[in-house]
């Protein structure tokens, strides 16, 4: 049974939370874990040289138009799905704010990030943990949309600005092996 997070965050993630992200990536790859991501550069490109680091790539990244990010898509051979579906964006505009004032382009970022809690189909399973990092620790800008979509599904979110978050998955990264630690859910 395939295992799925999301692995997302603020094009300002600081270095050392992008060094952490690395870290989780990598092991919850070695784990057995697939990453969900939005291949935004920051924290999303963080988590995808982690878990590419050991060659086992268990990255799908969600993309918003096919050539986004494209350099970098191509130089680390991952599973991308391009164009959000069409059922996502009905539901990201349940959860977004200001929805009919975005652009189209917005719109489509917006909505890939349904796939990165859902996966590709309506009926995928659902990620099984949110790791993020807002720069108030809140559900706010592009990450913000996952985090309450997330939330909505019941989806834990552990953002690493908040303390006990950020203790909790360096908890689980300090454990003897990963692949025996106890979940982060």
């Amino acid at each position: 049974m395939i295992r799925f997070y999301a692995g997302v965050g603020s094009r300002e993630t600081p270095e050392n939370v992008l060094g952490l992200m690395f870290d989780l990536g990598y092991n919850l790859s070695l784990a057995g874990w697939t990453l969900r991501t939005g291949v935004a550069p920051g924290a999303d490109q963080a988590f995808i040289r982690g878990a590419c680091a050991d060659d086992a790539g268990n990255v799908v990244g969600y993309l918003p138009w096919p050539m986004f990010e494209a350099d970098f898509v191509r130089s680390h051979n991952i599973d991308t799905q391009n164009n959000p579906e069409a059922w996502t964006y009905p539901a990201a505009a349940q959860f977004h704010p200001s929805w009919d004032r975005l652009t189209q382009g917005a719109q489509k970022l917006h909505a890939r990030n349904v796939h990165q809690i859902r996966g590709w189909q309506e009926t995928s399973p659902l990620s099984s943990f949110v790791i993020c990092w807002t720069k108030d620790g809140e559900a706010t800008g592009g990450t913000g949309q996952a985090i309450r979509i997330a939330q909505h599904y019941k989806v834990p979110v552990f953002n690493l600005q908040r303390h006990a978050d950020k203790q909790r998955v360096l908890t689980f990264l300090e454990a003897a092996t990963v692949a025996v630690a106890e979940p982060l859910t």
